[in-house]
Parts: structure tokens; C-alpha cells; sequence
């Protein structure tokens, strides 16, 4: 079964994007240069924690950088316990 328009799923927020190509058309950048692009996706990502999809699309496109550059990477780092091996 189809979602409804506008309808929240585990990509993300109603209306936000899921991979870099959907988030390059919204900004309507998607034939401007790679550093036009660039600087657009940082500044959309300031704004907006990108969905798991996003980063995974970011990532696998050649954006990942802009996670770490503008604050987007959002996953929880995992504490370090005594059940952790060091140097394994």
C-alpha cells in the first residue's frame, strides 16, 4: 500500500528529501556546478538534520564531507565499556 502525500515514514519528515539527487532538485540546483551545489547543500544541512537516507545518499554521492563540515552527522557515538577490546 502507497502512503499518502505529505505522510511521515522512516525516511525522514513529511516533504524532506531522501537522497541527494530529490534534495539537488528542491533547491533547484541540480545543474549548477559542483561547488554551487556544494555550498547549497551546506547551508540546506545547517538548517535541517538530514533522514538516514539523506546521509547515506550524501555519502554514497560524494557529499559525505558536508556532514562533519557543517554539523549534519547526527548518530549517537556509542560509549566505550570494559567489553570493548582495545586494539582489536
Amino acid at each position: 500500500m502507497s502512503k499518502a502525500i505529505g505522510e511521515a515514514d522512516e525516511q525522514g519528515a513529511p516533504g524532506e528529501p531522501a537522497t541527494v539527487s530529490a534534495l539537488l532538485r528542491l533547491l533547484h540546483i541540480h545543474d549548477k556546478s559542483v561547488a554551487a551545489q556544494r555550498a547549497a547543500l551546506g547551508r540546506w544541512l545547517i538548517e535541517h538534520p538530514p533522514s538516514k537516507a539523506l546521509r547515506i545518499s550524501l555519502r554514497s554521492n560524494g557529499y559525505g564531507i558536508l556532514l562533519r563540515d557543517f554539523g549534519a552527522e547526527r548518530r549517537p557515538i556509542p560509549p566505550i565499556t570494559a567489553t570493548h577490546k582495545l586494539g582489536a
